[in-house]
């Protein structure tokens, strides 16, 4: 709604015959689907009601990671779906507030997540993938920074975490392949170690001592490497792609989560059709859908979108391996 429209307010007559807002109007308004603790701005989100549960897609338009504690609309347990993957985790921290589900809400930086609430997705309660780790801590055991080993277009090069245009090879899809080696002294016991990048344009495929781990085509860019790992000497790879039409090749073929993201988001966003708004102020669920589709087709950075200029590529980093 523009500034100039008039809202209708001609259910208000049928309370109030004068047209006033009084607190009697506003205590028949719908109670509100969403509930955030703080403002959140530059929150999208859209809603959907099925006959067994609700499901919600955020999107955070912004480019700096958000942390709120929610409250959505709905009964059962909360779980999170993962649109590259398909996986389903149950929610970490959530819990149940009369009508809603409590939880806390990690978004990265132009990150779509999918919260459903409704019966588990899968035996003991824990949907396919087991619980959600809690990301809103960690213990950072090392900073992969230094020179990486980059093949780029034909190129051989040694080389600190730069963008594709400062190393002189601007228009290059991909894929370049990175290569480091690392040491461990030891794992630490009892925890999940994830291999974490903190920028990428905008697709990007990991190989830890020769185990492939999927694609990941937006935010956040975090892969569970745990039993990849071992204690002394260490390889890591990463085959990064810039636009979708740089997407083939890398590890004998397309990456599938990558290949499959144009698809993922828009369908998820699609299925999310029904009441939504930004931030609660009512701005609709086709704006949560164009947002997600946006985040999955052309990448993540603004830098990156249509009519932005200019564009940048690469792994920009850091690159960080954190404990859980």
């Amino acid at each position: 709604m523009s500034a100039k429209e008039v809202p209708d307010l001609s259910f208000a007559t049928l309370i109030e015959p004068a047209g006033d807002i009084t607190p009697r109007v506003i205590a028949a308004l719908p109670k509100p689907d969403v509930k955030l603790d703080s403002e959140f701005p530059r929150l999208t989100y859209a809603h959907r009601s099925w006959s067994d549960g609700e499901m919600y897609l955020f999107f955070n338009e912004s480019n700096k990671e958000e942390s709120r504690m929610a409250s959505v609309a709905g009964h059962g347990q909360a779980q999170v779906w993962d649109l590259g993957s398909g996986q389903t985790r149950a929610m970490s921290g959530a819990t149940a507030d009369g009508d809603y589900v409590r939880f806390p809400l990690l978004l990265e930086p132009y990150e779509t997540k999918v919260v459903v609430v409704g019966p588990p997705a899968g035996e003991g309660g824990g949907g396919r993938g087991g619980p959600e780790p809690s990301y809103t801590s960690g213990t950072a055991l090392t900073e992969l920074g230094g020179d990486w080993a980059l093949e780029l277009n034909g190129k051989q090069l040694t080389t600190p975490l730069k963008s594709w245009e400062d190393l002189g090879t601007p228009s290059f899809g991909g894929p370049a392949v990175y290569r480091k080696q690392f040491n461990l002294a030891a794992l630490p016991a009892g925890k999940r170690v994830y291999l974490e990048i903190a920028d990428v344009r905008d697709y990007a495929r990991v190989r830890v001592n020769g185990a492939i781990f999927e694609a990941k085509a937006w935010p956040p860019y975090r892969w569970d490497i745990t039993n990849s790992l071992q204690a002394g000497e260490n390889d890591v790879q990463i085959n990064v792609f810039a636009t979708p039409s740089g997407r083939g090749g890398g590890f004998g073929g397309p990456p599938p989560a990558a290949a499959g993201a144009t698809g993922a988001a828009p369908g998820a966003a699609g299925a999310a059709g029904g009441r939504g708004g930004r931030g609660g102020r009512g701005q609709g669920a086709p704006g949560a859908a164009g947002a997600a589709g946006a985040a999955a087709v052309y990448g993540t950075a603004p830098a990156n979108r249509p009519g932005a200029s200019p564009a940048v590529s690469g792994l920009l980093g850091p690159v960080r391996l954190v404990a859980r």
